[in-house]
């Protein structure tokens, strides 16, 4: 008998012929046909992971010289995590001013109700076919070509993801009283990336000041108390209302600016529309919506997820710098949408993700004040200006018992 070496050779042979021999059985016993590349070619099947490549030269590729691979997962992925913190792009060739991402106690849960104590831990967050891409600068050339971008991302998502907390909450039956001063509140710290935000079921207390409304519009000149006007309501897609959907591009932030919000006056009997321009700090936004919960349950409908969430997204091109709500540089790298093919948007440099189709829902803000003054001209159009509303925000409660956060 020849001698092949060693044990482990001959392990290797034996099972190689093993397992010819059980895929002749099977194709013997099946009667199943051997297939050319060309017949291969044209049968069209589903497999568990997919594999595609987007060249430089393809329609609508807006990036010279960069290709695009892209491996991604037929499958369901749910995750319930609590991140304690969660930093991307902190220093390096940004600075030292800050990360690209910085976000304090981040939660992803299903669709729980944020009143129902340790509601949280026994949902899920969905996140459907998820993908990794990369962006190659000079595919075509062995000696030059390089990785400028990388993305983590899926084609739906559907859940809630909450952040921090303000320093007044209590984890044990979830109360909290309003307080204005970002100061007091946890949560996001600095983000950097493209949000597509509508306004959704959102209330605002309003009081009129005959002596005129403080800097802050938490309260009257000269501390006389103000009367109370009603509720100005803000919604998606209201009559005489308009639709509320901004598109947000955040180059490490921690503000947003929503400008001119339509909201109807009072909500009950509405007979105006109010504008408002409102500058937050995103340390208010304790939570974010994926998707929609249709039936209300809380239980994922098919195609009711939010499109196209990119968790992470990292580029070595362009910069961070905004300008009128778009990321300027033109040399920033160029991504497709997962669910648009057709469609490319811009990244800056360094972390980013991208959501664009989340919301904020059910909303009350602390009371805002409004001069007596200035109230005829807001029922007429002019804009009232507004900043750091605590939006009554809340995240989900994600432990246990007694735990605050784990």
């Amino acid at each position: 008998m020849r001698n092949f070496g060693n044990n482990r050779h001959w392990s290797l042979l034996i099972f190689g012929i093993v397992s010819l021999a059980i895929c002749s059985s099977i194709h013997a016993a099946s009667g199943l046909q051997i297939l050319s590349d060309k017949e291969l070619s044209d049968t069209d099947a589903q497999s568990l992971f997919g594999f595609s490549y987007t060249s430089p030269t393809d329609a609508g590729n807006p990036n010279p010289n960069i290709g695009f691979y892209r491996l991604g997962m037929t499958a369901d992925l749910e995750l319930n995590a609590n991140i304690k913190k969660f930093q991307l792009g902190c220093g390096g060739v940004n600075g030292a001013n800050g990360c690209d991402i910085d976000i304090d106690h981040v939660r992803f849960t299903g669709m729980v109700n944020n009143s129902t104590v340790d509601g949280g831990p026994s949902s899920d967050f969905l996140f459907r076919n998820p993908f990794i891409s990369f962006a190659i600068k000079n595919p075509d050339s062995p000696a030059t070509r390089q990785v400028v971008g990388m993305q983590i991302g899926f084609d739906e998502a559907f859940g809630k993801f909450t952040a921090g907390e303000p320093d007044n909450y209590n984890s044990q039956d979830l109360s909290f009283t309003y307080n204005n001063d970002p100061d007091k509140h946890t949560g996001i710290n600095s983000l950097s990336g493209d949000i597509g935000l509508s306004l959704i079921n959102s209330q605002i207390p309003a009081m009129t000041c005959a002596t005129g409304a403080n800097a802050s519009r938490t309260g009257c000149n000269l501390g006389i108390p103000g009367i109370p006007i009603g509720n100005i309501s803000i919604d998606v897609d209201a009559p005489n209302m308009g639709d509320n959907r901004y598109n947000l591009a955040l180059g490490r932030a921690n503000t947003a600016y929503l400008q001119d919000v339509k909201a109807r006056y009072p909500a009950e009997l509405p007979i105006a529309t109010i504008h408002v321009n409102w500058l937050e700090n995103l340390k208010f936004v304790h939570e974010i919506i994926f998707g929609q919960d249709i039936n209300g349950n809380g239980q994922y409908v098919e195609g009711a997820g939010a499109k196209d969430f990119v968790l992470i997204s990292l580029s070595s091109l362009g910069d961070n710098v905004v300008n009128n709500n778009q990321f300027s540089n033109p040399n920033n790298l160029k991504w497709q949408r997962a669910s648009n093919p057709s469609e490319w948007y811009s990244a800056p440099r360094g972390f980013s993700l991208s959501a664009p189709g989340v919301s904020l829902g059910n909303t009350t803000t602390n009371t805002v004040y409004i001069g007596a003054e200035e109230l005829p001209a807001a029922l007429l159009g002019a804009p009232v200006n507004v900043g750091n509303l605590d939006a009554g925000l809340r995240p989900v409660d994600n432990c246990y018992g007694n735990l605050t956060f784990c």
